[in-house]
């Protein structure tokens, strides 16, 4: 409760608010350009080696699900089908 006897305080003072009112409200920072090569390289994931799929099971997951559209079967695995359980294997 201090606290806000403090703050009310200080919002009655008219010495503070006339001191308050000297202060920028604005603040212009300093802009830089970026440059496009400025950014690390995104590196290439290898979703053959994060899901470990064969190129057989790559072939029966994406005969088995339809919903792949164009994403290449080991990649839609990796994103969607390891997170619902689904199969990879042939049979």
């Amino acid at each position: 409760m201090d606290m806000f006897k403090r703050i009310n305080k200080k919002l009655t003072d008219d010495s503070f608010i006339m001191s308050m009112q000297k202060i920028p409200r604005v603040v212009k920072l300093e802009e830089k350009p970026v440059e496009k090569d400025s950014r690390p390289a995104v590196p290439k994931v290898d979703y053959k080696a994060l899901t470990g799929m064969s190129d057989d099971e790559a072939h029966c997951y994406a005969q088995r699900y339809t919903d792949l559209g164009q994403t290449p079967p080991r990649e839609h695995y990796h994103l969607v089908g390891k997170a619902q359980s689904r199969i990879k294997t042939c049979g």
